[in-house]
């Protein structure tokens, strides 16, 4: 027998909102996830949900405090002796969960893991530019290639994060699994892991800093995860979620007046794009790519989606949070360089110049978010007047990303899409860090340039601008690498975004800002004395 669809939803919300339970030693603290990952293994983890959870598992020598700045955490201390070496001065009192001695040799065996790529580390790319690392007594001296503007934001990433060498050469086959757990130095361990329903954790009894450790109120973490977006939002509205950052932008009206959940939007470092897959037909052409730019009415679909929130996007594939000290600068950049107008005459000009004057057939593959879902319907509806029919792909959450990192291929081995609709969230707040994930050739084969765009003048100012700390010199290398880029069309940038989280007001203290990704302190999580109870 086939339940009806609001049979199916009434189930859905009943089995989350029947977990709610009130607990008086500590404190439960329960976050909404929208979608389930494989891996806890920080080397792997690199999605919106997973990040969620490694942030409470796992600490890197430095990491962020919510600002955008770089602090010591498993180091005391760090800093420059010249262009090229960084000295981490390492705690000698840091154990892991398990109460076992953090040494060196864990320190070292981690970062060279991670720059090594071994078992599919996904942040090899950050440390491809260390020459060595070597540990003196408690310090840790890290040698460059080449000078860096951006390394030390990269070690404050999921790249420098510091696992058990003994654990996980025990447990390599199933490392950061459900069976396989984590041995890490995080204020809170794994207690259970149900794939596809909830990851409990809890705190973290011999947590190393024992000022933070005595101050922790939150006895367990509990990460549900709710892929059905009203059944989400019931279960926040019903007070059984006390955090989430997956309420999209069209349901934050139902939350903005009650009195027990506080919404906060916050700055961002992403990008809403197109990616147009160049190594394939029919946008291995400029002009094809260029008629797909000149065809979508940007400042509309703002207008009809984003509803105030966000900007919409310039020529320019960073918005104004990563111009840094340079916003003058791009601010001018942005005005005055010719971009791509919504204008269908221009489209149909480009067209004309490419290899498909009548249009032609493509597919585009996007998330199953239904705010996604409605902008891809209007993409191509954009595109039908120049006879360019896309076939729209929804797929899972868990896909999605196969298609973004490129493991999704086709019959002959290339990235099986033709555009790919997403955003991308940079690593941390300097534009390098989406220069290197979406531009360059390195991350075209499995890696997160999902336009698939390889011209290697632009791999070599990438790795100028990232080598280059005068910030002057550094400014005009990266104008060189925009006039291309803008002129090559291999992404077209929509939006600007924001990120919204809500929050039940009987807690505060947990602070979310633009470092969410890699800063989400649950362990500041205390009782506010008000709100539902």
């Amino acid at each position: 027998m086939k339940r009806s669809a609001a049979a199916l939803f009434f189930a859905l919300v009943f089995s989350v909102l029947s977990g709610c339970k009130t607990k008086d030693a500590g404190i439960s603290f329960n976050i909404a996830l929208d979608a389930g990952f494989p891996s806890l293994d920080p080397g792997r983890s690199y999605s919106y949900e997973s990040m969620q959870v490694t942030s409470q598992l796992t600490e890197g020598l430095v990491g962020f405090n919510g600002k955008g700045e770089v602090v010591p955490v498993l180091a005391r201390d760090w800093y420059q002796t010249n262009d090229i070496t960084y000295i981490f001065e390492v705690r000698s009192n840091v154990v892991f969960s398990d109460g076992s001695p953090m040494t060196m040799k864990d320190v070292l065996f981690s970062l060279e893991r991670t720059r090594s790529g071994d078992d599919g580390n996904v942040f090899a790319g950050f440390f491809s530019n260390v020459e060595r690392f070597n540990a003196v007594g408690w310090h840790l001296i890290v040698t460059l290639s080449r000078p860096s503007a951006v390394f030390k934001y990269q070690m404050a990433t999921n790249a420098g994060r510091i696992i058990s060498q003994s654990y996980y050469l025990s447990h390599r086959k199933n490392f950061g699994t459900a069976r396989g757990g984590i041995l890490a130095t995080g204020p809170f361990v794994l207690k259970s892991w149900k794939p596809g329903e909830e990851i409990v954790l809890e705190k973290n009894e011999r947590y190393w800093d024992k000022a933070a450790r005595d101050a922790n109120q939150v006895r367990e973490v509990v990460f549900k995860i709710i892929t059905d977006a009203p059944t989400r939002l019931a279960a926040v509205q019903a007070g059984c979620i006390d955090f989430t950052m997956f309420i999209a932008a069209d349901r934050l009206g139902a939350l903005l007046n009650n009195p027990d959940l506080a919404v906060t939007v916050t700055r961002d470092l992403g990008t809403g794009f197109l990616g147009l897959n160049t190594r394939s037909p029919p946008f291995s052409d400029k002009n094809a790519r260029k008629a797909v730019a000149h065809a979508i009415d940007i400042q509309r679909l703002y207008s009809e989606f984003n509803r105030g929130r966000g900007l919409p996007a310039t020529v320019l594939p960073f918005g104004p949070n990563l111009y840094g000290k340079d916003a003058a600068g791009w601010n001018a950049y942005a005005a005055n360089t010719p971009g791509y107008d919504y204008d269908l005459e221009a489209a149909r000009a480009c067209l004309a110049e490419s290899a498909y004057p009548a249009g032609f057939n493509c597919s585009l593959v996007t998330d199953p978010w239904l705010y996604n879902r409605a902008r891809a319907q209007f993409i191509k509806e954009s595109l039908a007047p120049l006879g360019i029919n896309v076939e729209i792909r929804i797929v899972t959450m868990d896909a999605f990303y196969t298609y973004l990192n490129g493991e999704a291929r086709d019959s002959n081995g290339e990235r099986d899409y033709d555009i790919l609709y997403g955003d991308w969230t940079n690593d941390y707040p300097d534009m390098g860090g989406i220069l290197s994930s979406l531009y360059a050739s390195s991350q075209v084969q499995y890696g997160y340039n999902f336009a698939a765009y390889s011209n290697p003048r632009v791999d070599a100012l990438i790795e100028d601008q990232n080598a280059e700390e005068d910030p002057a010199r550094r400014f005009e290398i990266q104008k060189q690498l925009m006039d291309i880029l803008v002129d090559e069309a291999p992404y077209i940038p929509l939006e600007y975004t924001t990120n919204r989280a809500v929050l039940n007001t009987k807690y505060q203290g947990l602070d979310f800002t633009g470092d969410w990704q890699w800063y989400l302190p649950v362990q500041k999580v205390t009782r506010a004395g008000k709100g539902r109870r």
